[in-house]
């Protein structure tokens, strides 16, 4: 009995491990140019707020900011998510559960609020991709 405990518990770390060093990798890509902030700026996002190191909203306008910013960038980018973006994704909603608990707790909560807001830039910034990209590829396409 002990013994499934103790692989239980070892397994489960190694799974959050690995996925922290994959989200880790997906978020170190570069992109042409920053996109998010054009991104941020024309559907009035509120996470470069948080990047930037201003002054924190309270803790239950926090989680209400980063939430809505999720939703507004799942639906610019129409369901169409890579299997990276879709750990990205769940790695967000982890964190950000994460973040519930910590504030109940008591704990330090910028870090876990820095991740969230990182990876609404890189969400950002594939958004902003895609729509640049986008008169690019109905130009390239042959029409019949």
């Amino acid at each position: 009995m002990m013994g499934s405990i103790i692989v239980l518990i070892v397994s489960t770390a190694l799974f959050f491990f690995y996925l922290q060093a994959t989200t880790q990798k997906i978020l170190r890509r570069h992109f042409e140019r920053s996109y998010f902030q054009a991104i941020a700026h024309a559907y009035r996002l509120g996470f470069p707020s948080l990047l930037a190191g201003g002054p924190a909203p309270q803790p239950a306008d926090l989680a209400a900011i980063l939430q809505a910013d999720l939703l507004t960038l799942d639906c610019l980018m129409r369901d169409r998510y890579s299997m990276g973006e879709r750990l990205l994704w769940g790695r967000f909603k982890i964190v950000l559960w994460s973040l519930d608990i910590r504030q109940r707790i008591g704990f330090q909560q910028q870090a876990a609020v820095t991740k969230l807001a990182t990876i609404l830039q890189y969400f950002a910034n594939v958004v902003g991709e895609r729509y640049a990209l986008q008169p690019a590829l109905a130009m390239s396409t042959p029409r019949s």
